[in-house]
């Protein structure tokens, strides 16, 4: 945060000199295709996958989590949303329009509750409950992402009947889809990382494999749209 502030004093400072602000700037591509895709593999690689009664904590409340993070997200993202355009109409605010306040509200929907996991390390909360806010946390980027996107296509059309449930299905097929992709990459990585060779004689080739096909499921999605 304090980096963020002096680059910001140094931004303002420089005045009109467009080659420093152009470099300072934030590139959208940055943060999908350098950013993003290291803090997803991370937070499926941290995932407790222990058995307990021949399940893992995760699968046994996925149930739970996909309700937090479908509804939640859903419903966490109209909320803001409303607040965002009520505030505007009363002039608490630059007024948006609704559907740019829903615009807002998906994206600052997407939370990462690292500083309340942390705290959930110490008190030694139950294990469920560290699941279930993980586990959240974890689809909650991606249902963000997807439903983001998916507002955006109202933005250069009339909103109708027919486009909004051309929206939900957007919504359904990407999520679908990037998950299938997913699937498939895990697979492929599962027969490559149980061969002996892989696994005995070529340590750093199978981390690299991990980084790899953790990075490439990312761009195949991206790159189907």
């Amino acid at each position: 945060m304090l980096l963020g502030v002096l680059l910001g004093w140094v931004a303002k400072t420089t005045g009109k000199d467009e080659t420093f602000q152009d470099w300072l700037s934030f590139k959208g591509y940055f943060f999908y295709f350098a950013l993003l895709p290291p803090i997803i593999f991370e937070a499926g690689y941290a995932l407790d996958v222990k058995p307990r009664g021949g399940c893992s904590r995760f699968l046994q409340n996925a149930g739970a989590i996909c309700a937090y993070a479908f509804i939640g997200t859903a419903m966490s993202t109209i909320l803001i949303g409303f607040t965002m355009w009520a505030a505007g109409a009363m002039g608490l605010c630059f007024a948006f329009t609704f559907l740019e306040s829903l615009i807002f509200g998906a994206v600052i929907s997407a939370t990462d509750p690292v500083s309340v996991l942390s705290v959930f390390q110490r008190l030694q909360a139950h294990p469920d409950l560290y699941t279930l806010v993980f586990g959240e946390s974890i689809f909650n980027d991606a249902v963000a992402i997807v439903l983001f996107r998916s507002l955006l296509t109202f933005l250069k059309k009339d909103v109708t009947f027919k486009l909004v449930m051309f929206g939900m299905l957007t919504f359904v097929e990407i999520f679908v889809c990037s998950m299938l992709i997913c699937i498939a990459y895990g697979f492929i990585a599962s027969l490559a990382f149980k061969t002996d060779v892989v696994r005995n004689k070529h340590s750093p080739v199978e981390a690299s494999l991990v980084v790899l096909l953790a990075r490439y499921s990312f761009f195949t999605a991206e790159s189907l749209g």
